[in-house]
């Protein structure tokens, strides 16, 4: 007897113990004055990962609602506890000069040629703040690709003549 053969009998040994087994139980329940409920497979319920592609789970209106009532009360314990409103807007790191870098360069520049150290000094001199590390990368481009028509000479800059 081949494998397929002997799931074949199997089976069937199996149908006929589940129809005794469905006759009993209606017998059971005739006994007792029951009616007996269809017996069906359970439903195959999957979580997770496993669970079919397009059945996503939905929440409803009211469940959302309650989740948003929560999340603000929790909030607002939070805020109340330490006695401060939240900031409405995050700070950001930028640094705020009164003067762009490039006018802060010319400003400086006008006075007489500099190198790009003695430019750097300068400006933080007269109040330019950089938010970087290495603020020498912030005065490159403005020194040698911005609009300011620099004129360069012997490694000083210095503001172009007007006239």
């Amino acid at each position: 007897m081949n494998a397929l053969q002997k799931f074949v009998s199997l089976k069937k040994s199996l149908e006929q113990e589940r129809n005794q087994l469905r006759a009993r139980l209606q017998e059971i329940e005739s006994v007792l004055g029951t009616e007996a409920a269809p017996v069906s497979a359970p439903a195959a319920i999957r979580r997770g990962p496993g669970r079919p592609k397009g059945s996503k789970r939905k929440v409803s209106a009211v469940g959302n609602a309650r989740r948003s009532a929560a999340a603000k009360a929790r909030w607002a314990k939070l805020k109340a506890e330490k006695g401060q409103a939240a900031p409405k807007t995050k700070p950001s790191g930028r640094v705020q000069n009164p003067l762009s870098l490039p006018k802060a360069v010319l400003q400086v520049t006008s006075q007489r040629p500099m190198t790009k150290l003695e430019i750097l000094e300068a400006v933080q001199k007269i109040g330019y703040r950089f938010s970087t590390k290495k603020p020498l990368q912030s005065l490159n481009p403005v020194l040698y690709k911005g609009k300011l028509n620099l004129q360069r000479k012997d490694g000083k800059f210095s503001a172009p003549k007007k006239g």
